[in-house]
């Protein structure tokens, strides 16, 4: 039997969609840490989106972690202070602060 035909059901669930530029497949994968609307969490979350349309586009992936509705997410990864990157691939990174310091943030991506 040719597996090639195969399509999963349709009835199955689904999960909700993270926060992606685009649907297809991600090259990066990452989590940002936010504290609601504090102005470093303000400020972190334009910067990567900035950097995301401005680098990697539609191969991202990027979950935002509100830790104010979701603290135990914080908790798993050690996660004491917000704003915080995580970076899931190519390699994993953490990198606390607003993001404001774009090249650290590209270095990490392995872009430069």
């Amino acid at each position: 039997m040719d597996n090639s035909d195969y399509k999963p059901d349709q009835t199955e669930k689904k999960q909700p969609a993270p926060e992606t530029v685009s649907s297809k497949k991600p090259v990066y994968k990452m989590r940002l840490f936010i504290a609601g609307q504090e102005p470093n969490s303000v400020i972190a979350r334009q910067n990567i989106k900035e950097i995301c349309s401005e680098h990697i586009k539609e191969k991202v992936e990027l979950k935002v972690i509100d830790v104010f509705e979701d603290y135990t997410a914080a908790i798993e990864e050690n996660i004491l202070v917000a704003p915080a990157l995580i970076i899931d691939t190519p390699k994993k990174v953490k990198i606390f602060g607003n993001l404001r310091n774009k090249n650290k943030v590209l270095t990490a991506l392995e872009l430069i």
